[in-house]
């Protein structure tokens, strides 16, 4: 069995108001998001109606990738700490509800995301225009590099 390593900062509060740069792979890096199906627009959706769901949360700039998506998530201080939720929490909470979504319009798998995600606590104004950078250039460099 492989022991898996849990990448989160041990002594960080993930409720903490500030940027956090996800990705999520789709399980075996499976082409899911493929243009040619239909569970890349409901990704789609589900991201864009997530925000909705919590006042403290918002996704101001991600991209779907074929097998992938990387996701600006910044959360503000307009609720206490307390009453937030933690970062890998809703990550998970945004894959499920777009796995379920997802299965109901005939996705044929019981995963449609790996089980972990990969996260970027953002530190300053220019690591997040990098971000920002990076989300907007990712679909160019596809081609070159599909894994």
């Amino acid at each position: 069995m492989i022991e898996r390593r849990h990448p989160r900062l041990k002594e960080y509060d993930y409720r903490t108001a500030g940027a956090y740069f996800i990705t999520i792979c789709c399980e075996h890096r499976e082409l899911w998001f493929d243009s040619k199906l239909p569970y890349r627009e409901i990704a789609d959706q589900e991201i864009k109606s997530f925000s909705e769901r919590y006042p403290y949360l918002e996704i101001p700039k991600y991209v779907i990738m074929p097998n992938h998506l990387h996701l600006l998530m910044v959360m503000d201080d307009s609720v206490p700490i307390e009453q937030r939720k933690e970062i890998p929490r809703l990550v998970g909470e945004l894959k499920s509800l777009s796995t379920r979504a997802c299965r109901k319009a005939g996705f044929p798998k019981e995963h449609l995301y790996q089980a972990s995600f990969y996260e970027h606590i953002v530190r300053t104004e220019q690591d997040y225009a990098e971000i920002w950078q990076y989300i907007d250039s990712n679909p160019q460099k596809w081609e070159e590099d599909r894994y």
